[in-house]
Order: C-alpha cells, then sequence, then structure tokens
C-alpha cells in the first residue's frame, strides 16, 4: 500500500491499495473507510474524441510531415497518437531531436506493443559530447498522468524556443541544449496509463500498477528496504530504467507524480543524520 497523506488532526492516513494489498490490509482488523469519490468512473477527453488542428513545421519547412497532435495540448493521447507523435519530434527536428526506445513494458514482453519511449534533445544531438545529462520521466503510476501531457508539451516548448529565433526564451533555450542533453518520458507506465483499454484509446480508469499488477513506484533498488523492497522480481520497466542510468550519467533526475503538491529528494525516506 502507499500513503497519500496524513492528517494529524484526525489522525486518519489516507492510502492506495490494489485488490491484493486491500486483501492483506482487511486482515488485520484496522478501522476504514473507502472513499467512493476515489474509485468512481471518471470520463476524459482523448485526442481522438475532439477535433484536432494538426500542427505542421509548413511555416519552417513545407517539406515536414505534419505533427501528430497539437500544442499546447488540450487532450489526453491515444496510445497510437503518443508513439507517433514522439517519432514525428525526431522527425521534423532530427539535428535536435532523437526520440530513444528502452525498451517494452511488462505487457510488451507477452505481445503488446506499448514501449518506453524517450526523446532525447541537444544541440548536436547525433554527437557525444561532454556535456551534463538531464532526464526528465512521468506517469510511472499509470493513473497519474498530468505529467503525461505536461512533458510532451515540455518537449514542443524546447524545440520551438529553440529554433525560433524571435522566440522570447530563445536565447535561454539555446544555451541549455547547445551545452547539455535533455532526457524526457512523458508516460513510463503505458500498461496502466490504458489498462482499461483493449484498443489503447482511453486513459478512463487508468491504474496505478502496470500490466502484472505491480507498482513500479515500489519496484526498485531502496537503501533501506533492500534490493526487492515489495518482494516482487524486478519488471521489465524497471529494468530499462536502470539499465539506462546504468548508462547515462545523468546529472539531474525528475519523476513526476500526481496527487498532492510535495517534492521527494533522494534518500529522504530516512532519518538518518549524515553530517
Amino acid at each position: 500500500m502507499s500513503i497519500v497523506n496524513f492528517n494529524p488532526e484526525t489522525n486518519m492516513v489516507k492510502v492506495w491499495a490494489n485488490a491484493e494489498e486491500f486483501q492483506k490490509f482487511q486482515s488485520y482488523g484496522i478501522n476504514f473507510k473507502v472513499d467512493d469519490a476515489d474509485n468512481s468512473s471518471t470520463g476524459v477527453v482523448m485526442s481522438n474524441e475532439i477535433e484536432m488542428m494538426q500542427r505542421s513545421s509548413e511555416d519552417t519547412n513545407p517539406s515536414l510531415a505534419p505533427y501528430t497532435l497539437s500544442f499546447p495540448m488540450t487532450a489526453y493521447p491515444t496510445y497510437a497518437n503518443y508513439a507517433s507523435q514522439m517519432q514525428a519530434f525526431e522527425d521534423n527536428h532530427p539535428a535536435i531531436c532523437e526520440m530513444i526506445d528502452i525498451g517494452g513494458t511488462a505487457e510488451g514482453a507477452s505481445g503488446g506493443n506499448k514501449r518506453l519511449l524517450f526523446v532525447k534533445l541537444s544541440g548536436n544531438v547525433s554527437t557525444s559530447e561532454a556535456e551534463p545529462k538531464v532526464m526528465y520521466t512521468s506517469s510511472m503510476h499509470g493513473d497519474e498522468i498530468t505529467g503525461y501531457v505536461m512533458m510532451l508539451n515540455l518537449i514542443d516548448y524546447f524545440i520551438t524556443a529553440y529554433e525560433d529565433t524571435g522566440h522570447p526564451d530563445h536565447a535561454r533555450i539555446q544555451n541549455l541544449l547547445d551545452n547539455s542533453e535533455v532526457w524526457i518520458n512523458p508516460l513510463a507506465n503505458p500498461d496502466g496509463a490504458y489498462y482499461n483499454s483493449a484498443s489503447n484509446t482511453s486513459v478512463t480508469n487508468a491504474r496505478r500498477a502496470n500490466g502484472n499488477n505491480v507498482d513500479i513506484n515500489r519496484n526498485f533498488p531502496d537503501n533501506v528496504s533492500g534490493p526487492h523492497p515489495d518482494g516482487n522480481s524486478y519488471q521489465a520497466e524497471t529494468i530499462s530504467f536502470m539499465t539506462l542510468a546504468d548508462n547515462n550519467h545523468f546529472v539531474l533526475a525528475a519523476n513526476f507524480h500526481g496527487g498532492t503538491e510535495v517534492v521527494n529528494y533522494p534518500f529522504d525516506n530516512t532519518y538518518t543524520n549524515h553530517a
């Protein structure tokens, strides 16, 4: 189970749990109540359900293929549109943008087609240079997807500001991308995000866990709880992200979640005084 928050005035703890975790919790005989508002079905707007005016790069190069999505985004993308857009970033801006597939998901390992996709942005993206690397990744919990759209918008913002010399942030973003590599993964758990849609076209009733019903965020080695803190074997997603980290020295990384306003820093799960 994962703690959402604690109210010291009422001594109430709010938690998330899947069916297996909830069943185990009930065996402890602790009083609880289920918040119906957090478990009710809620519809969301998808990119294939509204009229999407495709944004192309015709202003700068008429020969370039149009984007799959419109920016800034006003709807959640279907998985197919998401994957197509990630490739379109590279196809339209190959000098500064590269789409990188770091591996399949738990569902993908058994025949599914969902992948873990990054866009790498840099002034000379095809050349390995002695530059600091930064990584952003979002929605490891499949039902926390505000960051999913936010990261897609961020990629578009970086590209637009870098290439448009009249953009108010051009000088700042040009300096950033000319002197670093920025890796962005908008969706770290596509199996969870599209869990309730066999066609991968809706994020309505998405779930926290991956295709194996494992919370990826609890599946990584932990400095306190050891190599397997959740008691599960490493998932396909976990292995892919650990391999990526082993092969790239990221000097800064951020993992975006949803549900509350809080920033967790490395090692803030222990109260040991180090100095």
